[in-house]
């Protein structure tokens, strides 16, 4: 049924665009979607796409693992010390009201463009899953607070025989949020940043040809590319958390 339903969204997506570029008539302002399809499937046949698909793929794995890992120890110590929580309660707060432009813009004069991107996703990623798993780890420990004061156990017991097992739902929509965002903000920090290959590369470069059909087919590869990926992600963490 979902199926579907999705075949007659895109169905219906594409008859609207269809009809509204064939009002506009210009493809510099929106190009028919046979154009982006046909650019589409000649990306295919470029050794340069498979690159660039790859480095985002790369660099958005990484920095999800990454912030994930980071966020779980922070969590756990932050459990236990009361002043690392409420200092990073703190530092959280002021890392969100920071634009992300500007942590592009900082970077690029201290770090590679290509480390800069890895750093703007951490930046990103690391508050939201930090959260998600501290805020779990919180409720977990209230549960069972009383119980472990009468039973103590050592911080491992502790964390692998109580809390990690009942921390699946929070570990599993963490990281699907992360996978989605990850892709979003190192796309985004490739296009600022200028790197060398990636999506974002390859779409300021059609920006600068002002060729809005490559911008479009490779915005669209990229939603794929997420959701594919997606997708893959909520498989594997299925099978692990069964």
């Amino acid at each position: 049924m979902k199926v579907r339903h999705w075949i007659y969204f895109i169905a219906g997506f594409l008859v609207f665009w269809l009809i509204l570029s064939c009002l506009i008539n210009n493809i510099y302002i929106l190009p028919s979607p046979f154009m982006v399809i046909e650019i589409m499937i000649k990306l295919l046949f470029a050794t340069s796409f498979y690159s660039s698909v790859f480095m985002s793929v790369f660099r958005a794995v990484l920095s999800v693992i990454v912030s994930f890992i980071v966020a779980v120890l922070i969590a756990i110590i932050s459990l236990r010390k009361h002043f690392i929580s409420s200092l990073l309660e703190k530092t959280i707060l002021i890392l969100r009201s920071i634009p992300n432009v500007t942590y592009v813009i900082l970077l690029l004069f201290w770090v590679s463009r290509e480390t800069m991107v890895f750093i703007v996703s951490f930046l990103l990623l690391f508050p939201i899953i930090y959260q998600n798993i501290f805020e779990s780890l919180k409720e977990q420990e209230n549960l069972w607070h009383d119980v472990l004061m009468i039973y103590p156990q050592s911080m491992y017991v502790t964390v692998t025989r109580i809390y990690i097992p009942l921390m699946k739902s929070a570990v599993v929509s963490s990281l699907i949020s992360a996978s989605s965002l990850a892709f979003k903000v190192g796309v985004m920090a490739e296009i600022l940043g200028q790197v060398q290959t990636g999506i974002g590369r390859q779409i300021q470069l059609a920006r600068l040809d002002i060729d809005l059909a490559s911008v479009m087919a490779w915005t669209i590869w990229l939603i794929l590319i997420v959701f594919v990926f997606d997708a893959l992600i909520k498989k594997l963490l299925h099978l692990i958390t069964r």
